[in-house]
């Protein structure tokens, strides 16, 4: 049995009709779906406690290796070993969010030292 692409879409409950106006419900979909399964995710407590938990260690950390250089004189009297922590864990934080959410390039795409 041959069936045209709308009346396959129409069998199978799909919106039917032109592409122009097929994208933007399929990027609405996407994007739905996108946010229910994040907010799934992202709603239970216990995760939310873990990743808060691993966030303040790391922000810790990052300052007690910061104040370890101070005191050793290796870095500028200047800065505040606690609030630099605090910068540069966000600034992982970030990275890593940046790097979680969106898919890695394709190999075509990446950066080759010249």
């Amino acid at each position: 049995m041959n069936l045209s692409p709308a009346l396959f879409r129409q069998a199978r409950g799909r919106p039917v009709g032109s592409r122009s106006d097929l994208a933007p419900a399929a990027i609405a979909r996407s994007a739905n779906d996108l946010r229910a399964r994040a907010e799934a995710e992202f709603s239970g407590s216990e995760l939310r406690r873990s990743v808060e938990e691993t966030f303040a260690w790391l922000r810790t950390r990052l300052a007690g290796v910061l104040a370890d250089a101070w005191s050793q004189g290796e870095l500028d009297t200047s800065l505040d070993p606690a609030g630099a922590g605090g910068c540069f864990g966000a600034g992982f934080v970030a990275g890593y969010v940046s790097g979680s959410a969106w898919p890695a390039a394709p190999p075509s795409a990446r950066h080759r030292p010249r």
